[in-house]
This record gives C-alpha cells, sequence and structure tokens, in this order.
C-alpha cells in the first residue's frame, strides 16, 4: 500500500466491535460535498465497511448525524449510534487521535479502488 493516503479523517468513533468514521478525499475536486465527505461503519468481525447514506446533520456542543441506517451523536469524547429498531444503541469513544486500523485502511482503500 502507498504510504500516504488520498484522504483525511475528520471524526472517529470507536467501540470493541466497530468503528465509525468520517473522511474527505483529497483526490477529488469538487463543490460537491456529497463528492469529498463519506461517512462508514466498519465491523471488526466480518472487516465488512458500509458506507452511511449520509441524511442531515446538526453541530454543536453535542454533534448529531442522521443516516438511512441510524443516527450518530457525539461529542469530543464519546459517542452514541443508534441503528435502526430493534437494534440497541452501540456506546463509542473518541480515540485521542483519529486512525484507523490497517485492516478499515483496506477496506476504504478496496471501496475506492485504491492501491
Amino acid at each position: 500500500m502507498p504510504q500516504t493516503a488520498p484522504f483525511s479523517l475528520l471524526y472517529v468513533l470507536a467501540a470493541d466491535d466497530q468503528l465509525m468514521f468520517e473522511l474527505k478525499r483529497l483526490d477529488v475536486e469538487s463543490d460537491e460535498p456529497a463528492k469529498k465527505y463519506f461517512w462508514f461503519h466498519f465491523n471488526y468481525h466480518n472487516n465488512q465497511l458500509t458506507p452511511l447514506t449520509f441524511s442531515s446533520m446538526e453541530e454543536g456542543e453535542t454533534q448529531r448525524r442522521a443516516f438511512a441506517e441510524g443516527l450518530l451523536e457525539f461529542d469530543t469524547a464519546q459517542g452514541t449510534y443508534t441503528p435502526p429498531a430493534p437494534a440497541e444503541p452501540v456506546k463509542l469513544s473518541v480515540p485521542p487521535e483519529p486512525q484507523l486500523p490497517l485492516r478499515a485502511e483496506a477496506a476504504v482503500r478496496d471501496y475506492f479502488g485504491w492501491q
């Protein structure tokens, strides 16, 4: 894999078995946010990367992101992801430095077709 990834991480929230994150593509020149900004869910059990379908956001002390796949609420230390019923909310933590595990980064590279 190349040393420099063509994206920057904006938000990373983690639980023992999953990861949610937003990235900004650095290889795309566009004024359309949907072409540059992406939210993903990564499952550690099966190494599955799922793109999240962004719906809306609210910024403030607590940030909120609504997706077709559920609601994410977070601040600078922790968060909660509430998937559609009947699933239980997932408690997430914000790591001190946003970083993807190698297998999650490999899944992102595969998703975008990067080598």
